[in-house]
């Protein structure tokens, strides 16, 4: 019934993105590849960027990671601009235990295109951390935090970081002062449970 209610959705406002997204995670979800396949093609036909980005995510998510990338990669070269694009290969590069290419395109967004991206700060700690150099983006952010004190998204990037690094109780503190903001908390939360972990 979920499924044909999205479809009808779909049908009746072809540009409704949330609903391509969770057929698609139906179908997933009930194994169908095919199918979902088909939907963010439909998709790609109406949003190419949105759709082909769907698509790269069915493709990963049924164990095709190489095509996946393939398809990230020639995205990458049309949409050079694109945030999106560069975050989602990133994490397909992680994936594919490639985390220095996953760095270069973490670090030009947030360089070139946008510096407040949560997502690929975060993502780009994960690309140190594979790399063995957790210890040296926790000092980058440090930097950039006393360099920005106002900057609440690199003030969780950082509590992540020395998360890793053992800073058990620094990371915490960070998190409880960032803890009933906007789009932070569900961060700080998650630093606060990892924390309560680390310590039973």
């Amino acid at each position: 019934q979920a499924l044909q209610a999205f479809s009808t959705a779909i049908a009746l406002s072809p540009e409704l993105e949330i609903a391509y997204v969770e057929a698609i995670r139906l179908q997933m979800n009930n194994e169908n590849a095919e199918e979902a396949l088909e939907i963010a093609q439909q998709l790609e036909t109406i949003k190419e960027e949105r759709g082909a980005i769907l698509r790269a995510y069915v493709l990963r998510r049924s164990g095709q990671l190489d095509e996946a990338i393939a398809l990230l990669e020639t995205l990458k070269d049309r949409f050079d601009q694109s945030v999106d694009i560069r975050v989602t290969l990133a994490a397909a590069y992680i994936a594919a235990s490639t985390p220095e290419k996953a760095e270069e395109e973490l670090q030009f967004v947030l360089q070139q295109l946008d510096p407040t991206s949560l997502e690929a700060r975060m993502a780009l700690i994960e690309a140190f951390r594979l790399q063995g150099r957790t210890t040296e983006i926790v000092t980058q952010l440090e930097e950039l935090v006393a360099a920005k004190p106002e900057d609440n998204n690199l003030k969780i990037s950082l509590a992540r970081g020395m998360l890793y690094t053992g800073q058990t109780e620094s990371a915490e503190k960070i998190a409880l002062e960032l803890l009933t903001l906007g789009p932070q908390s569900g961060w700080a939360n998650y630093i606060i449970g990892s924390a309560h972990i680390e310590r039973d």
